[in-house]
Parts: C-alpha cells; sequence; structure tokens
C-alpha cells in the first residue's frame, strides 16, 4: 500500500511493511516447522535403521556361535562305525 507524498514521492506505508513482515515471518515459520519435521522423520528412520542392523548382526553372530555346536550334533548322528557300514554290503551280496 503506497501512499503519496507532498512532494510527489510514493511513500510505503507502515502498515504495507507489516504486512509485508508478517508474510516473510510466515514464510520462514512454514519453512523452519517443515525443516524440523523433516529432522524429525530422520531421526525415526536412523533409529529404525539401527535397530533393524542391530538385529541382523546379533541374528548373525548367534548363527556364528551355535553353528559348530549343532552341526557336530548333526554329524554325530549320522556317524556310523565301521561295524554298520560292512553289514549293508554283505546283506546286498547274500541276496
Amino acid at each position: 500500500m503506497a501512499i503519496a507524498s507532498q512532494d510527489g514521492h510514493k511513500v510505503t506505508s507502515t502498515v504495507g511493511r507489516l504486512l509485508d513482515s508478517s508474510e516473510s515471518l510466515k514464510t520462514t515459520t512454514d519453512s523452519s516447522s517443515r525443516s524440523q519435521e523433516w529432522k524429525e522423520l530422520a531421526h525415526v528412520v536412523d533409529r529404525l535403521f539401527f535397530a533393524i542392523v542391530l538385529t541382523l548382526m546379533t541374528a548373525s553372530v548367534g548363527i556364528i556361535v551355535l553353528v559348530p555346536f549343532y552341526k557336530d550334533e548333526l554329524h554325530a548322528s549320522e556317524v556310523m562305525d565301521d561295524a554298520e557300514l560292512v553289514e549293508p554290503a554283505a546283506a546286498t551280496r547274500s541276496g
């Protein structure tokens, strides 16, 4: 809003300046609000990523530590002594 002064120059009124500054303040507030929202979203995604990686690493360590134990148990039941190896071969020859 401009008002003509006595010497013919346009002078911006105080009301116009206040409106302009309030609009720029609103824009600044909106952008800082959006920035704050993005920061919060980044924190959530960061913590979610950390939780997923922590879970996967813990599971990996568990597998690495426990596989040798269970692997020995699995192979222990499969191990046959020499007598068991000879008997099936003898049964096929006689039959």
